[in-house]
């Protein structure tokens, strides 16, 4: 059963993947807003790590004795899939006044600033006063920002958060469950950062050693076909966001993404 589930998966994430891929060419080289500029570099992103989980899962296929499995490996990739599709939608697609989706840029900048200045803490003393306060002013004046609480800006402004909504909250603006999204996602992290969830398992030869199991097809099945939900989402909107590529496509092709 887990051999039928992991090749199905595998064959249906292969065609998603090859025709995202061909979306994500058709989208490139355009001059276009910056929430479309965005998503089409978010878009490559997915494209590039589901080329990354196809190799990985392309070795596994053969199924022979010099198969290498690692499903591990899959869930990390899958993790990252996950975040950068959500940043995607959060950023570029959600249905949103532009006050707000600009706000949400900027929350980024201010981010990135921080992240990098304690980054740079830890090698040397590089500050740029001028640009922090540049991308503190950008936000503190957007009109969103603005209609926020006090509080909730003071917890902003610390550069701690990327996000004004946590990935539950995402999730649930494209209809999927909070509940199903958290178990997946605590799964894929526990492999991520070899939490004990992640090594304990090992001792009885049945995941992690590179051979085939049952739990180890099993795991791979699942984030082939977690990471294709996603990679068809992506390409969909991408589709929507530019809708002279839907007219490239193939009836097949459309088909698929639906």
């Amino acid at each position: 059963m887990n051999k039928k589930y992991f090749s199905e998966n595998y064959h249906k994430f292969s065609t998603t993947l090859f025709l995202s891929m061909k979306v994500s060419r058709l989208a490139s080289g355009r001059n276009t807003e910056w929430n479309k500029f965005w998503a089409c570099l978010l878009f490559t992103k997915l494209c590039v790590i589901g080329k990354s989980i196809h190799l990985i899962a392309s070795d596994s296929i053969l199924d022979n004795k010099n198969s290498h499995w690692d499903f591990s490996s899959l869930f990390s990739l899958t993790r990252n899939i996950m975040e950068c599709y959500q940043t995607m939608f959060y950023l570029c697609v959600d249905n949103i006044p532009d006050d707000e989706r600009l706000a949400r840029k900027k929350l980024f900048d201010l981010h990135d600033y921080y992240e990098k200045k304690k980054l740079h803490s830890n090698l040397d003393d590089l500050e740029d006063k001028e640009l922090e306060s540049y991308v503190v002013n950008e936000l503190t004046t957007n009109k969103y920002f603005m209609s926020l609480e006090e509080k909730e800006q003071k917890k902003y402004l610390k550069g701690n958060q990327a996000f004004f909504k946590s990935r539950e909250e995402i999730e649930e603006l494209y209809g999927r469950s909070r509940k199903e999204f958290r178990a997946l996602y605590q799964l894929f992290s526990s492999y991520t950062h070899s939490y004990p969830i992640g090594f304990y398992g090992m001792y009885d030869g049945e995941r992690g050693t590179g051979v085939a199991s049952e739990t180890e097809i099993a795991y791979s099945g699942l984030a082939l076909e977690t990471t294709e939900w996603y990679l068809r989402q992506g390409a969909m909107h991408i589709c929507i966001l530019f809708a002279d590529i839907k007219k490239t496509l193939t009836e097949e092709e459309i088909e698929i993404l639906k």
